[in-house]
């Protein structure tokens, strides 16, 4: 029961609907450091500002599958998550001090393994988002995914 619950709430957690995005990824990376004892840093602006829902559940499955990577690949010792909602946009940055990417090994042999970088760079681009992905082998990854927020 305890699966089948966490499973649920990694589908559509009810906070994200009845609190906003904010709440919902302080309670998911939380939740997160607990599971996994990764201390995550997380930085957040914009508390008051709800957005469409399409948009906050996009920017949380990102959220999702940018932590999903840091845990699985990466063998980070610290995680900082920033989120900044404006007018403007809502701007969404994972970092870490793991194991980096080398592009150049990420050739399309090894497509396999950067499934989850291009479905966080697909989900942006179907908001009309952008995402930039900077990283090198031994120095971390920074992931930064902007989406224009509509007035």
């Amino acid at each position: 029961i305890q699966d089948i619950r966490r499973i649920l709430y990694d589908l559509r957690p009810l906070i994200l609907d009845n609190y906003g995005l904010i709440p919902a990824v302080e309670s998911y990376v939380h939740n997160l450091q607990e599971k996994h004892n990764l201390p995550v840093e997380i930085v957040t602006s914009g508390k008051d500002k709800r957005l469409e829902s399409k948009t906050e559940v996009t920017l949380f499955r990102i959220l999702q599958e940018a932590l999903a990577n840091v845990i699985k690949h990466a063998h980070a010792t610290q995680v900082k998550v920033k989120l900044a909602i404006t007018k403007e946009e809502a701007t969404l940055e994972v970092e870490d001090n793991g194991t980096g990417l080398d592009f150049a090994l990420l050739s399309a042999g090894h497509a396999r393994n950067r499934l989850g970088l291009a479905s966080i760079q697909e989900r942006a681009l179907l908001l009309a988002g952008s995402c930039n992905i900077d990283s090198q082998p031994g120095k971390g990854t920074h992931i930064t995914v902007k989406i224009p927020l509509k007035n």
